[in-house]
């Protein structure tokens, strides 16, 4: 089986390599949005959203792209004039012992129709407590005669885990993934504004960024059909690709586990003493990262981890349960600041994410690793830790 299979995967990587050398050279995969960093932040792919939902936005379709969209929720909400589109939109929940606040990441609201539909976006951050459960309330208690929609928004398209739900809501809850719903849209309003080109080729590159999110294969006809062909040529063939797919995460993980076991191998010092290594980078947590490093003295911990369950967003932070009383915690958090990380909050001291060829550990990345590239990230993360230890010591 294995003999049969190894020839057949050294074509497919030949004939992938060939795919994107010829990208490279078209000039395919450049991309305004990747370069303005979009990529996996929520708040900016809301933004990019609320643009094209909104008919009084520069784009110049009026109501078209969110006919578009509603067609997709509820085709039997008219738009008229009194439409508005917002983002960040602050709310405030009044419960029995207590008063959040919330922000909607977008609310589109015609009050002159009567209907409102709130986008919870997630790429990869995770729910907050209660979140989706306050939306729904929001909903029914602030627009309780109107016409409601709540749509949960993921890569995927996974229902939430914290609608609470209410027995007499009429709000409605969408599960809406990019791959299966937004794309499909953005390729509708592509093909609508035909007279557009700049608004086409604006749509165009913000779909293959999110084929890239979503993992869709952008490859041409020719150079899918020969992939194809080896796949299916035989039984065995077949099957070897059946248990590819089956073991692919696994795969990802174990290529994960040798990058943290070369930066713990070429990073040992008298002062950082390696604590965990997970063997689960994909189901990893704030509480159980995939890496931790103690500083042996003064004591504090170093997390690294992937944001969500996928090698994406690599992020390095310093908790704030794991810091001895040798530590003057508010100097380290200026020091953090000025290195350029994160605001510190009640769980962190601070935190950062990885330098950007370093941070995504998709499959560019680990092929690179095998292949002999471990110097930068290395290198990379040395410095980073280098620059924690001057942070913390008087």
């Amino acid at each position: 089986f294995y003999s049969h299979w190894s020839p057949i995967l050294a074509r497919v990587a030949t004939i992938a390599e060939r795919d994107a050398k010829h990208r490279r050279v078209a000039g395919f995969d450049f991309n305004v949005f990747r370069l303005c960093g979009v990529n996996h932040y929520e708040v900016r792919h809301s933004a990019i959203l609320a643009t094209l939902l909104d008919p009084s936005e520069m784009h110049g379709m009026g109501n078209v792209f969110l006919k578009l969209f509603l067609s997709r929720i509820d085709k039997s909400l008219p738009v008229s004039s009194t439409v508005r589109v917002e983002t960040e939109v602050q709310i405030f929940i009044d419960d029995v012992n207590e008063k959040r606040d919330r922000r909607l990441d977008i609310l589109i609201e015609d009050e002159k129709s009567e209907w409102s539909i709130v986008i919870e976006n997630k790429i990869f951050a995770s729910e907050n407590e209660r979140q989706i459960g306050d939306y729904r309330k929001w909903l029914d208690q602030e627009r309780q005669n109107w016409t409601r929609h709540l749509v949960f928004l993921t890569l995927d398209g996974h229902p939430p885990k914290t609608d609470i739900g209410l027995d007499d809501s009429d709000t409605v809850l969408h599960s809406v993934s990019w791959a299966a719903d937004i794309l499909p849209w953005l390729r509708d309003c592509h093909r609508e504004a035909i007279d557009k080109p700049y608004i086409r080729e604006s749509i165009a590159q913000y779909m293959n960024l999110i084929k890239q999110l979503t993992e869709q294969s952008d490859m041409d006809a020719e150079t899918t059909k020969e992939i194809i062909e080896l796949a299916t040529k035989d039984a065995t063939a077949f099957r070897g690709y059946v248990e590819l797919l089956k073991r692919r995460e696994a795969v990802f993980e174990q290529v994960a586990l040798q990058i943290a076991r070369a930066i713990r191998s070429h990073l040992s010092a008298d002062s950082w003493e390696w604590d965990v290594v997970s063997s689960k980078p994909f189901s990893s947590t704030d509480e159980d990262p995939f890496i931790s490093i103690r500083h042996i003295k003064p004591f504090f911990s170093v997390c690294i981890s992937p944001a969500g369950n996928a090698l994406r967003d690599i992020w390095i932070g310093v908790p704030s349960k794991d810091v001895g009383t040798d530590v003057d915690t508010n100097a380290i958090r200026e020091k953090l600041k000025d290195m350029g990380w994160q605001p510190p909050n009640q769980w962190w001291i601070g935190w950062s994410y990885l330098p950007a060829d370093i941070r995504n550990w998709d499959e560019e990345f680990l092929a690179d690793f095998l292949d002999g590239d471990k110097r930068r990230v290395i290198e990379q993360i040395r410095r980073i830790l280098d620059g924690i230890d001057r942070a913390v010591r008087p």
